[in-house]
C-alpha cells in the first residue's frame, strides 16, 4: 500500500491494509478489495508469474474467474 486505506477479504477473512503494508495472496485464494477509506487508496499490484492477459500483445479473454 502506498497511501490511504483499503479493506480486503482473503478466503473470507476481512482486514485493513494501510500505507507500508505488503499483502500476499496465496495461489488459488479468493480475494478482493471491498472498500477504501474516505481518501481512497493507492497500491501496486505485482503478479508472479505475470498474468498473460496483462502482457503486451495479448489477444483473448481475461484469465480472471468471476464465480
Amino acid at each position: 500500500m502506498v497511501s490511504g486505506m483499503c479493506k480486503l477479504t482473503v478466503d473470507g477473512k476481512i482486514f485493513d491494509a494501510h500505507p507500508g503494508d505488503l499483502v500476499f495472496f496465496p495461489a488459488g485464494s479468493r480475494h478482493c478489495a471491498i472498500g477504501t477509506g474516505p481518501e481512497g487508496c493507492v497500491c501496486y499490484e505485482i503478479f508472479a508469474p505475470a498474468r498473460p492477459d496483462q502482457l503486451p500483445g495479448w489477444i483473448g479473454p481475461s484469465v480472471l474467474r468471476y464465480d
